[in-house]
This record gives structure tokens, sequence and C-alpha cells, in this order.
């Protein structure tokens, strides 16, 4: 977590239990200079993060990181929020939640 390329969320458990909501993400999103990122929590319940660039592409999977006990993290960052879809999947395969408002909301 010590990469000056990425901040996440919450540097310790007491904070990224805090952070975590009720549905199985919880981020924010901050405009860079040339991109946006986005950094979160995932609930136990996700299993897999995958982010869509624009409708028809190929997703990109958001690794999650195991950074304190029960608690997982995640951080990426993209050109642009406009068409971006956020997608979480449970173990089954199947999606918990989609984002993609929330993400375009960034440019707002």
């Amino acid at each position: 977590m010590a990469n000056p390329r990425y901040f996440f969320v919450c540097r310790s458990p007491a904070a990224c239990a805090a952070y975590g909501g009720d549905g199985p993400v919880t981020f924010g999103t901050a405009v860079e200079a040339t991109k946006v990122r986005v950094n979160g929590v995932v609930s136990p319940r996700v299993a897999r993060l995958e982010y869509y660039s624009a409708p028809g592409g190929a997703p990109r999977g958001i690794p999650l990181l195991s950074a304190f006990p029960g608690s997982r993290i995640f951080s990426f960052r993209s050109a642009t929020m406009s068409h971006g879809r956020l997608v979480a999947y449970g173990t089954d395969g199947r999606p918990l939640a989609v984002y993609d408002d929330e993400l375009a909301a960034a440019f707002g």
C-alpha cells in the first residue's frame, strides 16, 4: 500500500470497517488532471470486481487487496467515467450490483 500511484480510502482496520456500507461496494471518486480515480471497499459477498470503460467493451478486472483482516479494498483509474460501469460479482458469478450513474457523477 506504499505505492505512490495509488491511494486507498482507508489505512487501518477500523477505518475500513467505518468506510464500508451496507451495499456490496462503497467507493468515492477523485478527479485528477487527466484521469478519474476510484477507491473503495467491497463487502465479503463480492468475489470479483470489473470495470467496463465503454458499452460493449471488454471488462478490466480490478484487483481486490486484503489489506486488513475482514476488509478488501481497491483503487483504479480511468481517463473517463462518462460511460464507465463498475460491476460487483458474487461467488456464484452473478452480478450483485452495477454502478454507472455514480461513476458518471464524478464529472458532475
